[in-house]
């Protein structure tokens, strides 16, 4: 796992990436290899925040990296997923 802080859309975000599946030419944006981390982050967070739009539960996912608006979501996300 590989932890990083980042900047989107001008917001400070702090970034986890999950290891990199060998299905990428099978499912791209990883909709199915991630499922199950998805479905514990909407269960423990809420709906994942819509890009480009004023953050509400504080996290959202592209491909394999994971965004979160605060170190409490971060942490909590690598204590289950780490």
């Amino acid at each position: 796992m590989k932890l990083e802080i980042g900047k989107v859309y001008g917001g400070d975000y702090y970034t986890v990436d999950l290891e990199e599946s060998a299905n990428v030419d099978h499912d791209p944006w990883y909709r199915y290899e991630y499922r199950d981390v998805d479905n514990w982050c909407e269960q423990t967070f809420g709906p994942q925040d819509i890009w480009g739009a004023e953050p509400v539960s504080g996290w959202k996912r592209m491909r394999n990296r994971y965004f979160f608006g605060g170190k409490d979501k971060l942490n909590l996300f690598v204590l289950r997923w780490g």
